[in-house]
């Protein structure tokens, strides 16, 4: 892609007599001046000046950018092939919340363009499983808020938010930019995120965001009533403290408040995957299964098994995913999603 990328810079820009382009992707004096001498009035050549600048010279070099990048962070994991594996150093409590870092290199990172990449050997296939909405399911249950429930267990969460909040029909295609704001207010309660933020993620005044969060908690008084004691408690005891009891010491003279609302969350959901995984190994060796553990990536678990397996390990992965969730969180049941494939799809 980078190559690519880089022949139709030359195409755009003119090559020399060698075939290589003019300018190279590299070259950021020399590009911001050509395109200035273009006629295009950028002060720089970043990503957000070039994305605005209607010429495919400036898209082969944001395609080049990336594709460059992609090769640069990860071409050196094939340094750390051994036998046709790659071996990374994790840690079961890396995060302050609890969740399991990798690193040397970090096998949790790969995106998801490259995640193909890596692939079964022959004969046997990679299963992966998430949970879907892990986080929130996670809220609902902390809250026991039974609307917010209510509205996890449909079809589309973020339209049944909308619908609620709005008082009118929405769907991905009725009213999407209705469900949009539901979404955003949706993902932006786990981290704390106030009015202003909110609103410049949803492009509104910060007016219009707060009187969207006051209607949103209006419509979740028992989640509205968690955040509150979320926020209150840890500054008289001292600690956070997740579902399964661990606990994070603070310092209550700070503000602690997104930490507050943040680590019971994702403290949590690092719990659950821990007990999944644990749960999917010793239920693996009892069902006499040929699979075994080969990643974790927060919510998702990555089971190499042989092909004639696939299914079955599929099947008891997903189950054993969901049994976790019922220990944990008995409030919402837990939604996995797996797959099985010949390489990394999910």
């Amino acid at each position: 892609k980078a190559a690519d990328a880089r022949t139709r810079l030359g195409a755009s820009v003119g090559t020399d007599l060698t075939g290589n382009p003019s300018l190279e992707p590299g070259e950021r004096g020399r590009i911001l001046a050509w395109f200035q001498a273009e006629g295009y009035p950028i002060q720089s050549t970043s990503k957000h000046a070039l994305a605005a600048v209607d010429h495919p010279a400036a898209q082969a070099l944001l395609d080049w950018r990336e594709a460059a990048k992609l090769t640069s962070t990860y071409e050196g994991y094939l340094d750390r092939l051994a036998g046709g594996r790659i071996f990374g150093r994790f840690h079961a409590l890396g995060a302050a919340s609890g969740r399991m870092s990798c690193g040397h290199p970090n096998l949790q990172n790969i995106p998801a363009r490259l995640r193909p990449c890596v692939e079964a050997p022959e004969g046997r296939v990679l299963v992966s499983a998430d949970y879907s909405g892990c986080e929130l399911r996670i809220v609902a249950a902390l809250s026991r808020d039974e609307a917010l429930i209510e509205a996890l267990l449909e079809a589309d969460f973020h339209s049944a938010v909308a619908r609620r909040l709005f008082q009118k029909p929405v769907s991905k295609t009725e009213n999407p930019e209705l469900r949009h704001q539901a979404k955003g207010i949706n993902f932006g309660l786990l981290y704390g995120m106030g009015a202003k933020s909110l609103g410049q993620d949803l492009g509104i005044s910060t007016t219009e965001a707060r009187a969207l969060m006051d209607r949103y908690f209006e419509g979740f008084p028992q989640l509205a009533q968690w955040r509150r004691e979320a926020l209150e408690v840890p500054k008289q005891r001292g600690f956070l403290r997740t579902r399964l009891g661990r606990r994070l010491a603070v310092d209550r003279s700070r503000d602690i408040g997104p930490l507050a609302l943040n680590f019971p969350v994702q403290g949590g959901g690092a719990d659950l995957i821990k007990r999944a995984a644990v749960r999917v190994e010793q239920a693996l060796k009892s069902a006499n299964l040929d699979g075994h553990l080969v990643n974790m990536i927060h919510d998702e678990l990555l089971i190499e098994a042989s092909a004639a397996d696939g299914a079955a390990v599929a099947e008891l992965v997903k189950g054993e995913m969901i049994t976790a969730g019922a220990e944990l969180f008995k409030e919402v049941p837990m939604a996995v999603d797996a797959a099985v494939a010949s390489s990394w799809s999910h």
